[in-house]
């Protein structure tokens, strides 16, 4: 699980379309695709539900991995921060 197919999950989930998501997060629709499907055979369940003429919608996995995902991003996001303190000087907030 990469921290990138976290962040396309999240924009697909949010934008409900591939080519919304890719334009957020500046991929091809295709690769979103395949880094969703790569994601939902690692977990070993369906992320969306992709009846025809519907939206993409999350099945409860895929709601389930967005939240942890969010909080992943969330996490890195805080680290990344505090290494930025550490390189101005200041004494990292914890």
């Amino acid at each position: 699980m990469e921290l990138m197919q976290l962040q396309m999950l999240i924009a697909v989930a949010e934008e409900r379309t591939l080519q919304k998501a890719a334009n957020r997060v500046y991929r091809t629709p295709q690769a979103i695709s395949v880094a969703i499907a790569k994601l939902a055979v690692e977990i070993g369940l369906p992320l969306f539900d992709r009846s025809p003429g519907r939206h993409c919608e999350l099945t409860p996995a895929g709601e389930a991995l967005v939240d942890y995902a969010r909080r992943l991003l969330s996490l890195r996001d805080e680290a990344l921060a505090t290494m930025e303190e550490i390189r101005g000087g200041r004494a990292p907030r914890m």
